[in-house]
């Protein structure tokens, strides 16, 4: 049996428990997009990486899950100095409980929570994740023009049963069928 060294994202970036959401107030030396970027820059494959980074963010988004903090994402220090992200846990639609907030851990360009998200939040995403090219935003408005999009949910409070209600916004699946398959996965080219 062998140990493999892993670390959270707190801990990557030197960062405490309790620092593990990004907050107004701590700018640049907290948890946030550049430093996501810069922990991913660290791994094996650094624009892999930052694209498998991109699609989860983009998961998170359909399923309604904002509570993706610093502790909730990990790093492999494999054999022979090899750095790469662990598997995702701590996954589920947060947004189901209406107890929890809608804001981003990890704010998304301008967009700090889900009401937010626009076609022009995820171009600058994508750009401060280090796909600023031509290419990286051809392949989000390609995303978002397909005809595989899905309605995906955000939440309001029903003002008369007190629960969630969902109302719908545009926004592109990054999912694939493949043929044969009753599951769907993470698409690796954008849609012809």
């Amino acid at each position: 049996m062998t140990r493999i060294h892993q670390e959270d994202f707190c801990q990557a970036l030197g960062l405490p428990a309790r620092h593990k959401y990004q907050w107004p107030g701590r700018g640049a030396t907290g948890y946030n997009v550049a430093a996501i970027r810069s922990i991913l820059d660290r791994t094996a494959k650094p624009a892999g990486e930052r694209l498998k980074f991109f699609h989860i963010t983009l998961f998170d988004i359909l399923l309604g899950n904002v509570d993706s903090h610093a502790k909730n994402f990990a790093l492999l220090h494999l054999p022979g100095g090899q750095i790469r992200t662990t598997p995702r846990y701590d996954v589920m639609p947060t947004m189901l409980d209406r107890r929890t907030t809608d804001e981003f851990a990890y704010y998304l360009g301008q967009a700090t929570s889900l009401g937010d998200v626009d076609g022009a939040m995820l171009e600058r995403f994508l750009a401060d994740l280090g796909f600023a090219s031509a290419a990286g935003r051809t392949r989000i408005r390609a995303l978002r023009a397909s005809p595989n999009c899905v309605r995906t949910a955000s939440t309001a409070s029903d003002a008369s049963s007190g629960a969630p209600s969902l109302f719908f916004r545009t926004s592109c699946a990054p999912f694939q069928k493949e043929k044969g398959s009753k599951s769907l996965s993470l698409a690796t080219k954008s849609p012809a």
